[in-house]
């Protein structure tokens, strides 16, 4: 079966860069997105694959900003992938991302045609107990609470807020834990917003090590920097 080629805008590097060029001097980025919602923001499509539906263009920060929101409207968080400028030298360079994901996109739709083999599985018994007791409320209460601060961005005047009221709650929560515990903010050198580090020795194995890590800061929907609202309501919260 023929498998529709990559297509361009222009058939010559020249013109097709020009083009980029001229999108790139008005602050813009090189994006990858699905080919639909590029189309619904009238966004400039310089390259395109059929097959996958992705394309590629530049995205001023409004433009940015629409395409974002349209995705979280289709349930997706992000919906498009930044490349890095240095990366997007030639029509080649853009051509080799679009080539791998097509792929990558053969790969997946190969697997889903073979055969299916079903497996029973078994949940542990700590697991179960696990689950069992997470409850909906509380993480409604969460992603309310983290989402109440008006930006979690690390370049925000207030960078460092919800890190300290975070520990606050967590020393709050360590007063229940039967073995040794504490609870300590990390600086950074690449960074001023500070990490959270908390240490919980266990009572059963307390020689053994488990790390777990997350990140509580959040970006801002468009490229406004710290000023801009980033509460992070559906980042990781």
């Amino acid at each position: 079966m023929n498998k529709p080629s990559l297509l361009f805008l222009s058939l010559s590097f020249g013109s097709s860069f020009a083009v980029s060029h001229q999108l790139e001097n008005l602050k813009t980025q090189p994006v990858l997105a699905s080919l639909t919602d590029l189309q619904q923001i009238n966004a400039p499509v310089l390259a395109q694959d059929p097959l996958t539906g992705v394309g590629f263009s530049y995205l001023t920060p409004e433009m940015q900003l629409q395409l974002q929101n349209q995705s979280h409207a289709k349930g997706k968080c992000g919906g498009y992938e930044v490349l890095p400028s240095n990366e997007v030298q030639s029509l080649s360079s853009v051509t080799s991302e679009l080539n791998l994901l097509r792929q990558q996109y053969l790969k997946d739709q190969s697997f889903l045609k073979g055969p299916v083999q079903y497996k029973t599985l078994s949940a542990k018994p700590s697991v179960a107990e696990a689950i069992s007791l997470v409850q909906g409320n509380n993480l409604h209460e969460t992603v309310s609470w983290l989402s109440s601060f008006p930006s979690r961005n690390e370049r925000s005047d207030q960078k460092n807020a919800h890190v300290e009221a975070m520990k606050t709650k967590v020393e709050a929560w360590l007063k229940n834990w039967p073995g040794a515990s504490k609870a300590e903010l990390i600086d950074h050198t690449g960074t001023s917003q500070k990490s959270l580090k908390v240490t919980l020795r266990g009572t059963v194995r307390p020689e053994e090590i488990v790390i777990l890590g997350g990140h509580h800061d959040s970006v801002a929907s468009s490229w406004g920097g710290g000023g801009s609202q980033a509460p992070g309501a559906d980042d990781n919260a």
